[in-house]
């Protein structure tokens, strides 16, 4: 008879941990009360860090903590017992033995998953860090869209107001002249496409609101947290190029190849056999004698058939396929990084030839007087707001391309998204 038993035991653990984290794109703990925020950059924090992609992200980051642990822990030792009966000529036998052992591994394996552990922990940060940075950059778009929306319902709502007032004025008549009935139904289908106009741009508003309410902003409370004014649109230029090192869009590419680099590392060291080595003891008794012994045991496999030369092979194929990707990524960013600036550029001087607030409001002041006296033929009016507000609606969609372009660039280069507000 032979019985052959291993025993082995585990100690595990479950904690539940929230940490603070701090962030240079605002992040300041997983998920962040939203309901009494008072300035646009907090807003701004509030409901980037509080988006679910982000969420995912942490909890990725926070789960890989724990690689470090598991890749730190050394095998359980073995207990080896063997019992042995036999029957020689008639005579009854026993014999017993008991083995202790203990793994050594080899090769540096536990250096080697300390490296992928850590590595995976780097690669989890980097993609964290992307996605806040993402989310950043997604939520100040939104929030300029906002304000575009704003100026322009404000405008729409004068408009309408106009009309309705030089409608009110024609019906309040007791007669009109056929050029003056006219002028009541030129007036009075503007009214109904300025409306049109106003309900999209209000519904526009609503998606956006929802957007910032998902984080717990009451939305009654989202008009007051918007930036006051446009960013001031700072001047760039390619020769003024910074370094695209510190950006995660180009960290996460590097902490791909330092994973790839350790996984070689835990391939090499499989190359070596562990051994497995302890005490043991036999006990043999039959019923003429008795007897037992001490020694020690070791147990090893033996590389006849290989070496992990196909897990090397696969995995240093796999880090130099890592290495030539950062490169062509590097390239094709600091390509991308230069193509931002020219368009940057290009969109900030074609801004600055539109007329200024001042000259706006000026002229819509003098178009408004002369509304009021009635002197202005109904399709002159009708255009003239026309006008005011396609100057504003093409102002605004520049700004927003110029945004797109600015907030590109600085998560290109790494710079700070939350300067941009004022």
């Amino acid at each position: 008879m032979y019985i052959r038993f291993i025993l082995s035991w585990r100690q595990s653990m479950l904690s539940l941990w929230l940490i603070a984290m701090g962030s240079k794109f605002g992040m300041a703990q997983p998920v962040l009360p939203c309901d009494k925020i008072k300035s646009a950059k907090k807003l701004l924090t509030c409901t980037a860090a509080n988006r679910l992609e982000t969420l995912e992200k942490l909890e990725e980051l926070e789960t890989t903590r724990f690689l470090d642990g598991i890749a730190t822990q050394r095998p359980n030792p073995e207990i080896d017992s063997e019992l042995w009966t036999r029957d020689t000529d008639g005579e009854p036998s026993a014999e017993l033995t008991f083995k202790w052992l203990h793994t050594l591994l080899r090769g540096g394996k536990l250096e080697a998953r300390k490296d992928v552990a850590l590595a995976k922990h780097q690669l989890a940060k980097q993609q964290f860090e992307l996605s806040l940075m993402e989310s950043t950059r997604e939520t100040i778009i939104k929030m300029y869209d906002l304000v575009r929306l704003q100026e322009e319902v404000n405008d729409l709502k004068e408009m309408i107001s106009s009309y309705d007032r030089i409608v009110k004025t024609y019906r309040e008549r007791q007669a009109l002249a056929p050029e003056a009935r006219i002028s009541v139904q030129v007036f009075t289908i503007a009214q109904h496409e300025a409306r049109a106009r106003l309900r999209k741009n209000l519904d526009e508003v609503a998606t956006l609101e929802a957007y910032f309410g998902k984080s717990g902003v009451p939305i009654d409370q989202i008009p007051k947290l918007l930036p006051f004014q446009w960013p001031k649109w700072p001047k760039l230029a390619e020769t003024e190029l910074k370094p695209l090192g510190s950006s995660p869009i180009s960290n996460i590419r590097k902490a791909l190849v330092a994973l790839s680099e350790a996984e070689l590392e835990i391939e090499r060291s499989e190359s070596y056999q562990d051994i497995k080595i302890g005490p043991m003891a036999s006990l043999s008794r039959s019923q003429i004698e008795q007897s037992w012994g001490i020694g020690i045991a070791l147990s090893m496999n033996f590389p006849a058939y290989n070496r992990n030369e196909a897990g090397i092979k696969y995995a240093s194929e796999k880090l130099q396929w890592q290495k030539t990707l950062l490169e062509r990524f590097q390239f094709q960013l600091n390509q991308n990084y230069r193509a931002f600036i020219r368009r940057y550029e290009t969109l900030r001087q074609e801004i600055h030839q539109l007329p200024t607030n001042q000259w706006l409001q000026k002229a819509h002041q003098q178009l408004e007087a002369e509304v009021s006296k009635g002197l202005i033929d109904a399709s002159l009016i009708i255009e003239g707001h026309e006008q005011h507000l396609n100057i504003i609606e093409r102002r605004n969609e520049l700004r927003m391309r110029l945004l797109d372009a600015l907030t590109g660039i600085y998560a290109l280069d790494g710079h700070e998204l939350a300067e941009i507000l004022p």
